[in-house]
């Protein structure tokens, strides 16, 4: 998920898992309490709010998982008080059931460029780091197990590398990410 706004890009990688209506409420506070604690007046500045997944591993593509699926991205945006342009993509072409996938989001105009590939064609290039900043953060769960669930904001705890293109010939890492698959405009979906 990532949240544009015109200071830049806020992103939320929501593996979803079970917990329901609860759960995602929960991560959506933690979210926007993450953008919020970063300064910005993003009520003035939110431009859009993306959703993408990964084929129906998150929600069905029945009128049931659609409508949960639209009520995430409501939810979401409900706790940042965003009240713009909520858009959703669910990626099915060039990845097969259970594999995951790269997207890339990046500002174009006044909306975003979204481009995926497949995690099997990509890696991470170990031998560089990339600075971690003040603004990067991790949502992690916080309470105690059997109690209702809590999520804050840490530190990440890996390390960040730069993801690159795997060369077929090779397998080796290739100097950039190559070319990616590129979502096209009429396959973004406006929920609102």
């Amino acid at each position: 998920m990532v949240y544009q706004t015109s200071f830049g890009l806020f992103g939320f990688h929501d593996m979803k898992g079970a917990g329901g209506a609860e759960v995602d409420k929960a991560k959506a506070q933690a979210f926007a309490q993450f953008v919020q604690e970063n300064g910005i007046n993003h009520g003035a500045l939110g431009l859009r709010l993306y959703g993408v997944i990964n084929r129906t591993e998150q929600y069905g593509t029945d009128k049931a998982g659609l409508a949960d699926w639209s009520a995430m991205l409501l939810g979401v945006a409900k706790a940042l008080g965003f009240k713009g342009p909520i858009f959703r993509h669910r990626i099915v072409t060039h990845v097969d059931k259970g594999e995951s996938v790269y997207v890339r989001f990046d500002v174009a105009g006044t909306g975003c460029r979204i481009r995926r590939r497949r995690w099997s064609k990509m890696g991470f290039d170990t031998t560089r780091h990339i600075a971690k900043d003040h603004l990067q953060q991790q949502l992690g769960k916080t309470s105690a197990y059997g109690q209702a669930p809590a999520y804050g904001m840490k530190a990440p705890f890996e390390d960040i590398h730069p993801v690159k293109r795997v060369s077929r010939s090779t397998g080796q890492l290739r100097a950039d990410e190559g070319t990616m698959h590129t979502v096209p405009d009429a396959a973004i979906e406006q929920v609102r």
